[in-house]
């Protein structure tokens, strides 16, 4: 099952340097023919002709700078990848750490993304309160 899990870690670490390097086809040999994306913020794609499409629009306008995978969590065909992402995106630089639940095909590609962002900075909103 190790070999099953790293195999699994490679492939969403190729996914996210396909994003880093601007390297389209890195990025879909990774992927199942059907693939379904769900973003953070809403937006989704199916099939790798949406992702291919998706790809060379967001280049046009932005460029992955860091996108780190900082910690993996596997159950069978399922990978949660928690990680921190950085990009530039039309002259503004931002950045936030998510997680994104991965599944896999019977064929080991990766068939769902679906990711979840939260911010970088946290604060302790209830520091120093007392109890009611």
């Amino acid at each position: 099952m190790a070999a099953a899990f790293q195999q699994q870690e490679d492939s969403i670490r190729q996914y996210m340097q396909g994003w880093l390097c601007q390297n389209e086809e890195r990025l879909l040999a990774v992927l199942s023919p059907k693939v379904h994306i769900i973003e953070s913020y809403g937006p989704e794609y199916v099939g790798t002709s949406e992702v291919r499409q998706w790809f060379r629009v967001w280049h046009a306008h932005g460029r992955v700078l860091r996108w780190d995978a900082l910690h993996f969590l596997h159950q069978g065909t399922e990978t949660v990848v928690k990680w921190y992402f950085e990009c530039q995106y039309d002259g503004n630089v931002d950045g936030f750490d998510g997680l994104s639940l991965v599944r896999f095909d019977d064929r080991g590609r990766i068939a769902v993304i679906e990711e979840y962002q939260s911010k970088t900075v946290h604060h302790r909103a209830c520091a120093g309160a007392t109890n009611p």
